[in-house]
């Protein structure tokens, strides 16, 4: 469709700029339709603005942030957050610590709203410890990502 749609500006502007057509009102008003772009009567937001949600919080330095127990012990670390159709972190993906040099545990979902994020940096250096309300064996109950 968008191949014949050019072929067919082409073959209407070609004369027309060569002064071949000159005021045909028809031919104007087909070369405007064929390039209209259909949009609905009334603009809409994809997310409304007071759906919309903002955060301070640097979602780059936060990824590979470790994740603490309530005992301060490190339970793993942040492998991906999810994101709702909104923009609000929904979940956590946290790879816990675990085989061989820590490195190959389980990936689990923990919900953000229990996660408190602490921004450990210094002023304009975002460095962050996410502290997990469960202990590491409670976490491993929780349900596995599989992404």
């Amino acid at each position: 469709m968008l191949t014949r749609t050019a072929v067919l500006l082409s073959a209407l502007a070609m004369p027309a700029a060569a002064g071949f057509m000159t005021g045909s009102d028809a031919v104007q008003e087909q070369v405007e339709a064929s390039m209209a772009v259909d949009t609905p009567g009334a603009q809409t937001d994809i997310v409304p603005d007071d759906r919309l949600y903002f955060t301070t919080v640097d979602v780059d330095a936060m990824m590979r942030a470790p994740v603490i127990d309530p005992q301060d012990r490190v339970v793993g670390s942040v492998a991906e957050l999810m994101v709702s159709g909104t923009g609000q972190i929904t979940d956590a993906v946290v790879r816990l610590t675990g085989g061989p040099l820590g490195l190959s545990g389980e990936r689990i979902v923990v919900g953000f709203d229990r996660l408190t994020v602490k921004d450990t940096g210094a002023p304009g250096d975002e460095t962050y410890v996410l502290h997990a309300a469960q202990e590491k064996a409670a976490l491993e109950n929780l349900p596995r990502f599989e992404g």
